[in-house]
C-alpha cells in the first residue's frame, strides 16, 4: 500500500482526522506509520538492504550511514557485510573478523599501516566497524554508479525516509502491510487514548500479531539472510486511562 492509502485506512479505522499543517509532529498519522514500519522491521528483520558511504583516507573506523545521510535512504541496523573499493576502483568483499580473533590470528593487526586495500571489516557491535589496513586513499561513493568508490554496508534495516511520499510503496513485505497500520494505530491510541479508540485496542492487537505471527511461519525463517560468520580464528478519578504497553510486547 502507498502511504496516502495507510493513512486514509487509519482515518477510516480511528474515525477521525489527522490534524492540520501546525499539529505536532508526533500527533500525525505519518509520523505514526514511520515509526511503526520501523518498529516492525527491526523486530522481524524484513527488510533487508544497502547504505553507502565514502573511504577516508587513513580512517579505520566506520559504520553503517544513517537514513538521514545523503548516501542512504535506508538506515541499515546490523551489518551482515562489508564490501569496498579499491585504490584502483575494484571492488572487494571484507573478510568479516573480530577483535578477539584479530588478535589471535594476526597479534600485530592493530599497527598495520595504511594499505592500497582494506581486507578485514572487525565489528565493533552491531553498526559499526574497522576497516584494516585503513585506506591510504580517499574513495568516493557515487551515488549515480558512473564512478565506482566508497564502501557499502548490508543487512537487515529499517526503512527510515525512503518513502516519505505520499505516493511511496511502503517497503515492507506487501503481507504485513495491514499490520503496520494496526501497529500505527495503536500508537495514536496511545496519544489520544479516548474511550472509542480504547475499544479497538485489543481488535488493533489481534489483526496485527495475527498478521505478522503467519508471516514469520511462512516467511521469515525461509527467507531471512543471515550474518556472515567471522572466519577469522578465535575468532486522577473519571479520567480516560493511559494505555501503558509496548504493542509489539507480547
Amino acid at each position: 500500500m502507498q502511504r496516502q492509502e495507510m493513512i486514509a485506512q487509519m482515518i477510516e479505522t480511528l474515525q477521525e482526522q489527522s490534524g492540520g499543517q501546525g499539529a505536532p509532529a508526533k500527533f500525525r498519522l505519518s509520523y505514526h506509520l514511520n515509526r511503526a514500519a520501523n518498529d516492525i522491521a527491526a523486530k522481524y528483520k524484513c527488510l533487508y538492504g544497502y547504505a553507502s558511504a565514502n573511504l577516508v583516507a587513513n580512517q579505520v573506523k566506520y559504520s553503517a550511514p544513517t537514513s538521514t545521510a545523503e548516501t542512504a535512504n535506508v538506515a541499515v541496523i546490523e551489518v551482515y557485510a562489508v564490501t569496498a573499493y579499491d585504490s584502483a576502483g575494484v571492488l572487494h568483499t571484507m573478510q568479516p573478523a573480530t577483535i578477539p580473533g584479530m588478535d589471535s590470528s594476526s597479534p600485530g593487526w592493530r599497527s598495520w599501516g595504511a594499505g592500497t586495500c582494506p581486507s578485514y571489516a572487525v565489528s565493533l557491535g552491531l553498526t559499526s566497524f574497522l576497516l584494516t589496513p585503513a585506506p591510504n586513499y580517499n574513495s568516493v561513493y557515487d551515488p549515480m554508479g558512473i564512478t565506482p568508490g566508497g564502501y557499502t554496508v548490508e543487512g537487515p534495516c529499517i526503512p527510515g525516509h525512503s518513502w516519505d511520499a505520499l505516493t511511496a510503496e511502503c517497503p515492507l513485505p506487501t503481507q504485513i502491510h495491514e499490520a503496520v497500520v494496526a501497529l500505527a494505530c495503536l500508537y495514536r491510541i496511545v496519544d489520544r487514548p479516548t474511550k472509542e479508540n480504547l475499544a479497538r485496542v485489543d481488535l488493533l492487537r489481534d489483526l496485527m500479531q495475527s498478521q505478522l505471527d503467519t508471516f514469520e511461519s511462512t516467511v521469515v525463517r525461509y527467507t531471512q539472510a543471515t550474518r556472515v560468520p567471522a572466519y577469522t580464528t578465535e575468532c486522577n478519578a473519571g479520567a480516560t486511562p493511559a494505555l501503558d504497553f509496548n504493542p509489539l510486547d507480547q
